[in-house]
């Protein structure tokens, strides 16, 4: 982790505020040939200073950094590890395969731990992935007859038989290594089943019945296109009735009034003589 920009400086502080002096000199020194860019102008001020072996080393290291950024990735690595093999580098092919295959066993327990307790699930399950394969691969070494620390063993075995002012720097790997695990786990489990959740999610949705109101609706309007219109001439020819029995009404009480005024206008008298 010593190539990786911000890591790499505060690494170096936390060694320094714990006496490592020269641990701290010596994770800038690896970043320096190791990082992509920060090794390549390095390389080329050793180059221009006369210093052509050591700008050769230094390239010789990025390189062997991007190579291993290469065989974490399970499609490049497992890919890179067949290119090794096929090329004779049976060393070569046999690194790549393992990493990626780390790889692999961390994004799968990630994935085991996110259907079993979510995000903090996939987290953990994502990092014991990583140190359970450690364990697997540095005793598979062992039966190989070649031991050989791998990851989580190296770190621990580091901070075991280290000085206690040089401790700081592989305590601060571990934390990071696990980091990068619980990370690996949780973005690996949430793209083999985000976007299957969401899949499944949108069918559920696509399928939840309607209220009793909404399903009535959309029958009577399946049925009856046409009966919004024809409530709308009911009501109107109802509203027309209405209208009509007003004015009749109305009409009624006029005549009486009329009947009324002619009842009280004086009536003339023709008057009869006698003889």
């Amino acid at each position: 982790m010593d190539w990786v920009p911000v890591l790499s400086q505060t690494k170096s502080l936390v060694q320094s505020l714990s006496g490592d002096l020269e641990g701290a000199r010596g994770t800038q020194l690896r970043f320096t040939r190791t990082c992509p860019l920060v090794a390549q102008c390095r390389s080329l001020g050793e180059l221009l200073w006369g210093y052509s072996e050591e700008a050769q080393e230094t390239q010789c290291e990025s390189l062997s950094t991007v190579s291993q950024m290469l065989n974490g990735n399970p499609v490049t690595g497992y890919v890179k590890g067949l290119v090794h093999y096929l090329c004779d580098d049976d060393a070569g092919g046999e690194d790549a395969l393992l990493s990626a295959t780390r790889s692999v066993a961390v994004v799968g327990a990630g994935t085991l731990g996110f259907l079993t307790a979510g995000p903090p699930g996939a987290m953990i399950g994502g990092a014991c992935g990583g140190v359970l394969m450690d364990l697997l691969l540095t005793g598979g070494s062992a039966l190989r007859g070649k031991y050989e620390l791998f990851g989580y063993c190296a770190l621990c075995y580091n901070i075991y038989n280290f000085d206690v002012s040089e401790k700081s720097g592989p305590i601060f790997d571990l934390c990071v290594v696990t980091f990068f695990d619980a990370i690996a786990g949780y973005g690996g489990a949430a793209d083999l089943i985000g976007n299957t959740s969401m899949h499944v999610a949108l069918q559920i949705a696509n399928q939840v019945p309607m209220t009793d109101v909404d399903a009535t609706n959309v029958l009577s309007n399946e049925q009856n296109p046409d009966q919004n219109s024809t409530n709308q001439l009911a009501e109107d020819e109802d509203k027309s009735i209405r209208n009509i029995d007003n004015a009749t009404e109305n009409g009624c009480e006029n005549e009486l009034l009329l009947e009324n005024v002619e009842n009280e206008k004086p009536t003339a008298t023709i008057g009869s003589s006698s003889s």
